[in-house]
């Protein structure tokens, strides 16, 4: 990425860019627990197991669907476009080209469709075509997404299990997580 205001990834087209994502309300922190049982968890609850034989006799009391993943904002898949120039190359646009899009909703879609296409070309680089983006809406987080492996309704189908502990590492080495965050199970919207 240059520094250099002319340049259409100049780090000042890019931050007037990221004016245009929601401000987290506490940023750094990443979630508060109610209960011990409370999501988001490193480890799935029981109450969200999936048991294959219980929808033959109890079809109505399936539980939520959860996944397991790490939060992120929709800013942090607009950085990762910007660390990829192809992802613009692909949307035929570069940030510089959106500042001069009129009207805020307007530049609002166009970054939405850039953050899909570093989505999409995440999946690519992690080989990993079964990456989820699911939206999160809860009291005890503070993220807008999950960029998630699987869900308790897929675990059993996820066939790179034993690939599970590369692809997060690789997850987080990409979107630049922080060491300390670890992938965690959270409530679907």
């Amino acid at each position: 990425m240059s520094t250099t205001p002319d340049s259409e990834f100049s780090t000042e087209a890019i931050d007037k860019l990221l004016r245009h994502f929601q401000k987290p309300e506490h940023s750094g922190v990443q979630y508060r627990r109610n209960e011990r049982r409370d999501l988001p968890s490193v480890k799935l609850p029981t109450e969200y197991v999936v048991r294959r034989n219980r929808f033959s006799t109890q079809p109505m009391n399936r539980p939520p669907k959860v996944c397991l993943g790490y939060g992120i904002f929709l800013k942090d898949l607009f950085l990762y476009a910007c660390r990829h120039p192809e992802i613009f190359k692909e949307a035929s646009t570069s940030p510089a080209d959106l500042l001069a899009v009129k009207g805020r909703q307007m530049r609002k879609c166009y970054l939405k469709g850039i953050c899909l296409l570093a989505r999409i070309h995440l999946s690519t680089v992690l080989q990993c075509p079964r990456l989820l983006d699911v939206p999160i809406q809860s009291a005890s987080v503070d993220y807008e997404l999950v960029i998630a492996l699987y869900d308790n309704y897929g675990i059993y189908r996820y066939e790179e299990k034993r690939r599970q502990k590369e692809l997060l590492a690789r997850l987080k080495e990409e979107l630049e997580i922080p060491e300390a965050e670890q992938a965690m199970w959270f409530i679907e919207n």
